[in-house]
């Protein structure tokens, strides 16, 4: 695990962890898209400062020729979150897509 204060593996094939002091890449589009599933920028930035689970996006390499991950954690407000992203560098994340989680992975993750 490169980049976390703390980790440990769960049983989904997963890493629980903590991040923070991080800066975040967005672009008009990833904001617009962010904005029309009811998720502002400051709620997906602050899923980084909470725990949450991360792991890799299956096939991510193969589709869009780079790493990419999934982020499963709540805003400062309580709002759970879905998050896709990937790393520019050890301290920059490029969002690429955000959304409320549902209430399956809810379940499924205990977020």
């Amino acid at each position: 695990m490169p980049f976390g204060a703390f980790s440990l593996q769960c049983s989904f094939s997963c890493i629980y962890c903590v991040y923070m002091n991080y800066e975040f890449q967005w672009d008009n589009d990833n904001l617009a898209h962010a904005t029309r599933h009811s998720i502002s920028a400051k709620e997906a930035e602050e899923c980084f400062e909470n725990e949450y689970l991360m792991f890799p996006k299956p096939l991510s390499v193969k589709r869009h020729g780079e790493q990419r991950f999934y982020l499963l954690g709540r805003s400062n407000g309580g709002k759970p979150v879905f998050i896709v992203f990937k790393w520019i560098t050890k301290t920059c994340i490029r969002i690429i897509t955000t959304r409320r989680m549902t209430t399956s992975e809810e379940n499924k993750y205990g977020i």
